[in-house]
């Protein structure tokens, strides 16, 4: 690119308004699209009240794993709850809220 050499990227920029357009609803059913998978449930940024309901979550980790409930999206939000934490960690999300979860997955 402009003799910078390579470049490669691992993420997909997708302004809003062009759901409608793309016949999705949320980011997690275009990862599912692209990656041709089903229900996933790993680590991820989750919008609740889109990607997942609002309720009670049981998230079971591999490793070390990490869950954070944040005010907004990625670059836009303050941490309202984490934790770190070794096997099974019960976290309940409201509307609005985003659910972060790394190196772990959504058990219930």
């Amino acid at each position: 690119m402009h003799g910078a050499g390579n470049i490669q990227t691992d993420a997909v920029l997708i302004n809003l308004n062009d759901f409608d357009t793309l016949g999705v609803s949320s980011a997690k059913e275009i990862y599912e699209i692209l990656n041709d998978k089903t229900d996933y449930k790993d680590g991820a940024w989750y919008k609740v009240g889109v990607d997942i309901p609002a309720g009670e979550y049981v998230i079971e980790s591999y490793g070390e794993g990490y869950i954070a409930i944040m005010s907004g999206p990625v670059g836009k939000s303050e941490i309202i709850d984490n934790e770190i934490f070794n096997g099974r960690y019960a976290v309940n999300v409201s509307d609005g809220q985003y659910l972060k979860i790394s190196r772990g997955t959504i058990s219930q």
